[in-house]
Formats: structure tokens, C-alpha cells, sequence
């Protein structure tokens, strides 16, 4: 009996506790309510713009899988080249690297005077093995001698064909070339324009304004952002700075990635030796060294890269379709590429992938010698801000108004 009442008081008590509890958390819950919600908005345009470029499109999947993509095709473009023939000139390059002294010229001639009295003989020792004339221990002497000479025969030719050309920009251009192993500068320097870029940046940018005008997100938008705070001249502007960013910032990732597996496999030997050591760069008529080439080019691909990516936004707020807008850059920047292909050297003035890739146009510009080196290049990119300034002159009357 005193178990049951005892069991009847707790159940009790606990009854009331919680009706209690029910009654005060009500109470509570109301007078929360009460209050007005309040939504947190970044106090940054620019970064709610970069979120929307890269994280709520979700093209940051795309992103990263064209980086990946990047990572591996360079890995295997500039894989170490698994040739006799590279390693021997290295060898020779890495031996003579440098300025010409009477040292090195004299090697030159000895390791060709060697070379070719090696060859010379070949047939008599092989007629004084035949005949006794000669031990098997001095045949294989000569033998070794003999593969020594042949093999680096043709590759020694190339070595003298450089010879040939420090002393000739010696004489033409009064600039010392050096002996250097080019084989790394030649795949960065040479390289074609980096279409993965291309298309990340055509893929990001193409809807950076449209894209206010399809059915999911136009509506009022449009309308109610003309009576924001900010504004349109300042949700333009930040656009504009997300977008230069965000170019900025995959160009030189695009430009690492390149750089770090020549620089693994190949290196960048002699960076203070002048850009005209490398026989593809002849036309040049400065004494700009590797290194100071190297960052000019880096400026001059980022300074293509962002000029295309505000070319594409500008377009986006005047043709307001995606797709068109992608096909209108493509015919822009591709086609003149596709025209010289085919033969038709006139298209390289308006070839945009030659400013892309930096090379094609450098040494275009360096061979017409106007006004210097970078006198047509100058031009080039001149006219191509005036261009892209305009479309985006437009693009703005048409958005802030």
C-alpha cells in the first residue's frame, strides 16, 4: 500500500512539473516570435558576387575537374624526354653553359677534331682486327671510342650550329648569347595557349550577367536592384572586379602548374642568360635577360586572360544568352587562330590566341621591328583595350540605366 502511494505522489508531482515546463516554453517561444526576423547578407558585394560566380552555380565542380584535367595532361606533356639524344646535349650545354670564352671554343674544336679522327678510322681498324694486325683489347679499345664518337656525332652538330649563332648576334646585334640547356625554356616559352583556361574562363563568365535575365532569376530582380542601396553602378562594378579576380587568380595557377613540372623535370637553367640564347628568339633585338622574359611573360598571359574574360562580360549584359555569347567569343577569338592554320598569315594581326600563348605575337612584333621589339604588340593590345573598353562602356549604360 505505501509502494502504490508513494508511486502515486511521484507520478503526481512529475505531471504538474511538466505541464509547467509546456506552459513557461510556450510563453517563451511567443515572446521570441515577437521580435522581427533578421537575415544576415554579406556587407561585401564583390564577395557575394565571386560566391555566386564559383560556389552557388556550382561551376567550382567544373573548375576543379578542368584543374585536375590540367594537372595531368601537363604531367604528361612535359614528362622528362627518355632520349639519348637530350641527355647527350644536355650534357654538352650544362658543360659549356655561359658566355663564349677561348676556353670553350677550343673544347669545341678538340671534341670535333676527336670525333671525326675517331670516324675516319673506322674501316682500317676493322681491316687490322680482320688481319691480325691489332689485339681484340685494342679493337675494343677503338670500339668504345668509336660508339663514343658516333653517337654524339650528329647531336655535336648542334652544338656548332650554336657556335655559329652566338658569333653571329655577336656581330649583328653586339649581344652576347650563352650556351644554354633550352630544352625546358623552349616547352614553357613555346607552348600553345592554354585552352582548359579558355574554356574555365568562357564557362564562368558567359552567364556573369545573362544569367539575371533567364526565367529562374529574372522576374523582379532586375527591377528591385535598381532600388538597392548599392546600386547597379555598384553591383557592376564588383562583377567586374570578381571577375578580374577570379581570372587572375586561375591564370597563374594555370602558369604553376606548367612552370612546376618543366621546372622538375627540365629545370631553367642560366636565368640571366639573354632571351636571344635561344635560337627560336633571333628576331629579338633587346638584351632582356630569361628571367625578366619569364615574368614579362606571365604579365602579357594574364594581361590576354583578363581582356578576354571582361570581352565575355561584356557580352553577357548585351547578348543576354548564354550560348549565343559563347558562340559570338568563340568566332571572335578562334576563328582568325583557325584561318592561319590554313595558310592565311594575314590573320595573325587579329589573332587573340597569339596573345594568349604570348610567343606567336612576341616574336610577330620583335619581326616587323616597329618602333622595338614589342612596338606591333604594343599596338595589339592597345586596340584590344579600346575594344573591350567600349563593349564594356556599353554593357554598363545598358545595365546601370
Amino acid at each position: 500500500m505505501k509502494k502504490k502511494l508513494k508511486k502515486y505522489f511521484i507520478n503526481f508531482f512529475i505531471n504538474i512539473i511538466n505541464k509547467c515546463k509546456e506552459k513557461h516554453t510556450f510563453a517563451i517561444t511567443k515572446r521570441i516570435s515577437a521580435f522581427p526576423k533578421k537575415q544576415v547578407y554579406s556587407r561585401s558585394i564583390f564577395l557575394a558576387e565571386t560566391y555566386k560566380t564559383i560556389i552557388s552555380k556550382r561551376y567550382i565542380i567544373i573548375v576543379i575537374g578542368l584543374l585536375l584535367v590540367k594537372v595531368i595532361i601537363s604531367s604528361n606533356e612535359f614528362a622528362p624526354i627518355k632520349s639519348y639524344g637530350d641527355a647527350v646535349y644536355k650534357d654538352y650545354m650544362t658543360k659549356l653553359e655561359g658566355q663564349m670564352t677561348d676556353e670553350k671554343r677550343q673544347y669545341i674544336i678538340n671534341e670535333r677534331t676527336f670525333i671525326n679522327d675517331i670516324l675516319s678510322h673506322d674501316k682500317e681498324m676493322r681491316e687490322k682486327f680482320v688481319s691480325d694486325e691489332i689485339t681484340y683489347e685494342e679493337y675494343s679499345k677503338y670500339m668504345e671510342k668509336y660508339n663514343y664518337a658516333y653517337s654524339r656525332n650528329e647531336i655535336f652538330k648542334r652544338i656548332e650550329d650554336h657556335t655559329r649563332y652566338i658569333d653571329q648576334i655577336k656581330a649583328e646585334k653586339d649581344i652576347d648569347a650563352w650556351f644554354v640547356y633550352d630544352t625546358g625554356w623552349n616547352m614553357l616559352l613555346h607552348n600553345n595557349f592554354d585552352i582548359l583556361l579558355y574554356i574555365m574562363l568562357l564557362i564562368l563568365f558567359a552567364g556573369s550577367f545573362a544569367d539575371e535575365y533567364t526565367s529562374r532569376s529574372s522576374g523582379s530582380f532586375i527591377q528591385i536592384l535598381r532600388t538597392t542601396k548599392n546600386g547597379r553602378e555598384k553591383v557592376f562594378k564588383s562583377k567586374i572586379y570578381s571577375a578580374v579576380t577570379i581570372t587572375t587568380l586561375l591564370t597563374f595557377v594555370c602558369c604553376a602548374v606548367d612552370i612546376t613540372f618543366i621546372f622538375m623535370n627540365y629545370g631553367f637553367p642560366a636565368i640571366n642568360a639573354p632571351l636571344l640564347s635561344l635560337h627560336s628568339f633571333s628576331p629579338v633585338d633587346s638584351n632582356i635577360t630569361l628571367i625578366k622574359h619569364l615574368i614579362l611573360f606571365v604579365i602579357l598571359k594574364l594581361t590576354g586572360n583578363i581582356l578576354f574574360t571582361l570581352f565575355v562580360c561584356g557580352l553577357s549584359e548585351l547578348i543576354r544568352k548564354v550560348i549565343l555569347v559563347m558562340s559570338v567569343t568563340v568566332a571572335v577569338t578562334l576563328f582568325p587562330a583557325l584561318f592561319v592554320y590554313f595558310g592565311l598569315d594575314i590573320f595573325k594581326m587579329v589573332d587573340f590566341t597569339g596573345l594568349l600563348a604570348v610567343t606567336p605575337l612576341y616574336l610577330l612584333s620583335a619581326s616587323q621591328k616597329l618602333f622595338g621589339d614589342m612596338g606591333l604588340l604594343i599596338i595589339f593590345i592597345s586596340v584590344a583595350i579600346i575594344s573591350v573598353s567600349c563593349i564594356l562602356a556599353n554593357s554598363r549604360k545598358i545595365y546601370v540605366n
